[in-house]
């Protein structure tokens, strides 16, 4: 049996001004990614939100998330 989303969904990473940190958009499905480094001191959130049409009235999905304590670029 094969997974097939029911809706088209998108991610951003806002910081709790309001301010745009990164954001994930693909036109027709739902794997999203955002890798960005970010202060610790700072407070997120992230938005989960449905493009297009529902294809169904509810949709599943998951969240991960990680934290490295070093630079994750390498340098």
């Amino acid at each position: 049996m094969g997974f097939s989303s029911d809706a088209d969904l998108n991610i951003a990473l806002v910081r709790s001004n309001g301010t745009l940190v990164a954001s994930s958009t693909s036109f027709d499905n739902n794997d999203e990614v955002i890798t960005v480094q970010v202060p610790p001191d700072e407070t997120y959130n992230l938005v989960v939100t449905q493009s297009g049409a529902a294809r169904t009235t509810m949709t599943y999905y998951g969240l991960a998330w990680d934290m490295f304590s070093t630079n994750c670029a390498g340098s």
